[in-house]
């Protein structure tokens, strides 16, 4: 009787572990999508990247590219790559997250991103990375402090990534880097959780002024969409653990 209850006890013992093994644990910011390298060079006759800024003080344009997830997810920021003038740095970005290209449909996060932070907006920061054979500064852009949770089972699973009127020190045009989801450098597009998943994203560019006009579909861009993904507890794997040990004492004791 006594060893019956013993078991009894350790089975439900085990049995708490394992429920509290399916609450989310923490997890390590890692890359949720990527659309591959950073490419900075020529393709035909025009320059590898799209316009982000207001050009010239006249036109301003932005450009969506899609993005897919695998898990339930909670974002807390991206990196992209761009085409800058030589000595000059980008500063800050309006962006969006949304269901719909353009920053349609459900908007889930917004804002400008700017050097020190704005709350949840995001904190800026340009790293130079290179400058090409045709004189343009290569940088990488990274936006950080966000958080925006984003389901993979419950709602869409396309999602874009929308960025918009650039600045930057000089005032000069600022290019996102063009790299057809990784075809341009042949090394590919990592897509959703490095599975190649949703790729590569899909991207269109827009005319800002006077209305939000569809330009057309355009190659995408080089972009990763940085967050986390809950993993189960460590406590799932203690609770099988004394599942496994109960079973060699039922086998020992109890025969």
């Amino acid at each position: 009787m006594k060893a019956q209850l013993r078991f009894a006890t350790m089975i439900v013992l085990t049995s708490v572990c394992l429920a509290l093994g399916a609450v989310p644990g923490s997890a390590q910011i890692k890359d949720l999508y990527d659309n591959g390298p950073i490419f900075g060079d020529i393709i035909g006759n025009s320059d590898g990247g799209l316009t982000i800024s207001t050009d010239h003080s006249t036109y301003g344009y932005a450009v969506s590219n899609s993005f897919g997830l695998t898990y339930d997810s909670r974002i807390t920021g991206f990196q992209y790559g761009i085409w800058a003038y030589p000595g000059d740095q980008q500063t800050s970005v309006d962006w969006s997250i949304s269901s719909q290209k353009g920053g349609g449909g459900t908007v889930f996060g917004s804002g400008t991103a700017t050097i020190g932070g704005n709350g949840l907006q995001g904190t800026f920061t340009s790293t130079y990375l290179s400058t090409n054979a045709f004189g343009y500064d290569i940088d990488l852009e990274t936006v950080t402090g966000l958080l925006i949770p984003l389901s993979a089972s419950n709602g869409p699973t396309n999602y874009w990534l929308t960025l918009q009127n650039a600045q930057n020190l000089q005032g000069n045009p600022v290019y996102w880097d063009e790299n057809s989801g990784g075809q341009y450098t042949g090394q590919g597009c990592g897509g959703a959780n490095g599975a190649g998943q949703y790729c590569p994203s899909s991207a269109e560019q827009y005319y800002t002024v006077g209305g939000n006009n569809d330009l057309g579909a355009m190659p995408s861009e080089s972009f990763t969409i940085n967050g986390e993904t809950p993993e189960p507890s460590s406590i799932l794997l203690l609770g099988s653990g004394i599942l496994g040990l109960g079973g060699v004492w039922r086998r020992r004791f109890l025969g």
